[in-house]
């Protein structure tokens, strides 16, 4: 069958898309080791305490395993014909962040897929219930740097502090509204299902949960950059963690590498030199992912041979549309 008139580019696009991650995360990366050569790097990392970080990560990784499933939790209980337990969805949960190691867009298409086969949501259901997650992860991150920047603010310097002012509250106060507003009763597209189905307080609680989940992260960034000797104050943490967490989900990272650590320089450079900022990200993250696979290592088989059998994916709840039209 020959192509659809003014589709013959599709392929060259999607190709563009596939490859941009990788041209931008190597541009960056090789822009940053010119400007700070890869031995000062690995000099600082044998400079600071890099063994006390680890318990700190293993200890994270735990307790936001609960915040983190209760999150989803109170979102997929009214939306999926076949509603996951906690206990189930936990150990889920745990298999599929081990896609974060190659970036949270590839996490939440794993959980996409999940939410598909498993939980027996149509795909447009599913896109719609990842997009609803978003969303709720985007106002936790933007009220939560908002408060730490009128409560704690006074110590970041003038201009960090004046576009964090201006520029997170203003995605606060977007993202909540496209949160919490309802869709028209009239429109029945699946992608919006989510809008119908889940109350109001059941979003709220779940980007409740989320900001117990950065708030960790929070906390735990900070408790690591004292053991590893990074003279970071808590205040800088609350402010630009959450911005860092937007920019390292956006899929133009590979592998937890790109313009995050532009970022990570960019903010932290009162603090302390660019070497030692880049020993400090790498090896945290690198123990943020130890910890996550020791977490999902035990569960992961069984999430696949789920997602697999799609026994989700097959029900058709009373109501519910088929997966094939949705």
């Amino acid at each position: 069958m020959a192509p659809a008139p003014g589709t013959s580019e599709r392929p060259a696009l999607r190709w563009v898309r596939r490859l941009a991650p990788w041209v931008i995360t190597g541009a960056v990366v090789t822009a940053i080791l010119v400007k700070y050569p890869i031995g000062r790097i690995v000099e600082e990392m044998h400079k600071g305490n890099a063994l006390a970080m680890v318990p700190v990560a293993l200890g994270t990784t735990l307790i936001i395993w609960f915040t983190a499933t209760a999150g989803d939790f109170v979102l997929l209980r009214p939306l999926a014909p076949r509603p996951p337990g906690y206990r189930f969805l936990m150990k889920s949960k745990a298999g599929l962040s081990m896609l974060n190691a190659l970036g949270m867009a590839l996490n939440y298409g794993g959980f996409a897929l999940w939410i598909h086969r498993v939980a027996g949501c149509g795909w447009r259901t599913s896109g719609g219930a990842v997009l609803m997650i978003t969303l709720c992860d985007l106002v936790a991150v933007s009220v939560i740097g908002s408060a730490a920047v009128w409560l704690g603010g006074d110590g970041l310097p003038d201009e960090s502090r004046a576009q964090l002012e201006l520029v997170a509250p203003i995605v606060a106060a977007v993202s909540a509204l496209l949160l919490f507003v309802p869709k028209p009763a009239t429109d029945a597209r699946p992608v919006f299902e989510p809008w119908r189905r889940i109350p109001r307080l059941n979003r709220l609680a779940s980007v409740m949960a989320r900001g117990g989940t950065i708030g960790m992260l929070i906390l735990a960034s900070w408790l690591a950059s004292r053991a590893f000797g990074l003279p970071v104050p808590l205040s800088a943490w609350a402010s630009f963690l959450p911005v860092l967490l937007v920019i390292g989900a956006l899929p133009v990272n590979v592998g937890g590498m790109g313009p995050v650590q532009a970022a990570w320089l960019l903010l932290f450079d009162p603090w302390a030199s660019g070497p030692q900022i880049l020993a400090f990200q790498f090896l945290w993250h690198l123990c943020l992912v130890v910890g996550l696979f020791l977490r999902g290592a035990p569960f992961i088989r069984g999430v696949i041979a789920d997602i697999t059998r799609g026994q989700g994916g097959q029900a058709s709840a009373p109501g519910a549309a088929s997966p094939s039209t949705t």
